[in-house]
């Protein structure tokens, strides 16, 4: 049985027609709590701004358009081993999120499934062949020039960005002195004397961020390789699993707050008025406080109708930043197919498989977490659910034919197509750093803004309760 999360991203256009009415509109402000704060979204970046704001004294009110707190951090509990649908790293210099378990009591243990052991690592699909770690160096698909040949297609991207990067740290990257050269890594490895066939292999499959090396922003990987590579730069463990996984912080905060959390109260429109804001949820009800703050993604937040409206590059921000796209499915093990065919458990391919690793309960394998990204990822995402979780099944088959039987599809999800995130996470095209950074969170009109996407120097959920607590002592200066 699949179960599987495809809400149709068109039943959201249906916010932009109606927020005229609500823009229009006298609602009686009794049909919401007035309070000194009003937050858009009950994810990371909102949920540590209330907790902040309410330490502060101030009183707060989060409006949610899910039926659960957390936004793209979401644990699928109900599957063993506890996979994450999204969020899934939690670093060694994820300080805040680590304190912030720590505030709540909420255990935590040093990663598992570290990648090092045999069992764990790759095999690679290549252009519909198995080609094993060993044998890549001399095989005749690698593309990659001299020295490079030794490198696997999985490390390719991030040893290229450290030898290309041009600055070390991770506050540099809105510099005009580094946003001058910012060009897209298509054009940035063509100039360094790659072939277009290493480019293809090394950054076009699997890409992580943007959809090709064409409209990916080589500032923005700079910066997010300094992030990644810093992650190792301490003594202790690099990587950490929390306990009951990492919606647990998102859950106690909510529990820690004092003001309403109301979910299933998507909101159509965040007006200005005499002495405060009022935001409205799609069904009409009204939400006044002396300041909102908004932390939904970019991707969601063009279908809601600002007045007086956002400008400039603010404006554009909104209406362009690029989210990457994704699919992910879990699909349960129930044999060792990896005894019979003598290779790693771990797939990584070039073509529909993107990445399979191993999931663990306990010391047992349990399963596969799938994560496509890229064009592969935009074929599946235009496919009904049932229709791209079969096909994913069929060419694991195909590649991998001890699977057959043996590995099941459970459970497909898709945060492009889920209208409240549309996407996984932002990323920049060339030229966009310059633009936007320095103005896209900027307050407006008593509506500030927060969400990963506006993070300085951190990413991931790191970023995201950056951006939040950058926020809130924002409208604590304000209010």
């Amino acid at each position: 049985m699949i179960l599987h999360q495809h809400i149709n991203r068109r039943s959201s256009l249906g916010l932009v027609a109606r927020a005229g009415l609500a823009l229009g509109a006298k609602k009686a402000r009794a049909q919401g709590k007035d309070v000194d704060v009003v937050i858009v979204g009950a994810g990371l970046s909102g949920l540590i701004a209330a907790c902040i704001l309410e330490e502060q004294g101030k009183k707060v009110v989060v409006l949610e358009a899910k039926n659960r707190v957390g936004g793209r951090c979401c644990t699928l509990t109900d599957l063993p081993g506890r996979p994450e649908a999204g969020g899934s790293s939690v670093g060694a210099m994820y300080a805040r999120f680590l304190d912030w378990c720590d505030r709540f009591n909420i255990k935590r243990t040093p990663e598992q499934n570290d990648g090092r052991s045999e069992i764990l690592s790759w095999v690679y699909n290549i252009r519909g062949k198995i080609i094993a770690r060993k044998d890549w160096a001399t095989h005749p698909f690698n593309p990659f020039k001299a020295e490079d040949k030794a490198l696997a297609p999985d490390g390719f991207r991030f040893r290229m960005l450290d030898r290309y990067k041009t600055f070390d740290d991770l506050d540099s990257w809105g510099d005009p002195a580094i946003t001058k050269d910012d060009v897209s890594l298509q054009e940035l490895f063509l100039k360094k004397g790659h072939s277009q066939a290493a480019i293809d292999l090394g950054l076009g499959a699997n890409p992580g961020y943007g959809h090709t090396p064409h409209d990916l922003s080589s500032v923005h990987m700079f910066h997010v390789w300094n992030f990644a590579k810093s992650q190792a730069s301490g003594q202790g463990p690099q990587f950490w699993d929390i306990d009951g996984g990492n919606q647990r912080l998102p859950e106690a905060m909510r529990a820690s707050l004092k003001g309403d959390v109301v979910l299933n109260a998507p909101v159509k429109a965040v007006r200005a008025i005499d002495g405060g804001v009022d935001v409205v949820t799609q069904e009409g009800r009204t939400f006044t406080g002396k300041a909102a703050l908004v932390s939904l993604p970019f991707s969601a937040l063009r279908f809601v109708a600002f007045d007086p409206g956002l400008e400039g590059a603010q404006a554009e921000a909104v209406n362009t930043l690029p989210y990457g796209t994704c699919w992910h499915a879990y699909l349960a093990v129930e044999g060792k197919f990896w005894e019979e065919d003598t290779m790693p458990i771990g797939i990584w391919s070039d073509g529909l498989l993107g990445r399979a690793s191993p999931v663990r309960s306990g010391n047992d394998i349990v399963g596969l977490y799938a994560f496509t990204t890229g064009k592969q990822a935009m074929w599946l995402n235009r496919q009904p659910i049932e229709a791209a979780s079969a096909a994913y099944v069929d060419a694991l088959n195909a590649v991998r034919p001890s699977t057959k039987g043996k590995v099941k599809m459970v459970k497909a999800w898709s945060w492009v197509n889920d209208p409240y995130a549309g996407g996984m996470y932002a990323y920049w095209r060339p030229g966009m750093i310059a633009r936007f950074k320095a103005n896209m969170a900027k307050p407006h009109h008593g509506v500030f803004f927060c969400g990963e996407h506006t993070a300085d120097s951190t990413r991931g959920l790191e970023g995201a309760l950056e951006s939040g607590e950058r926020a809130a002592f924002e409208i604590l200066g304000a209010i």
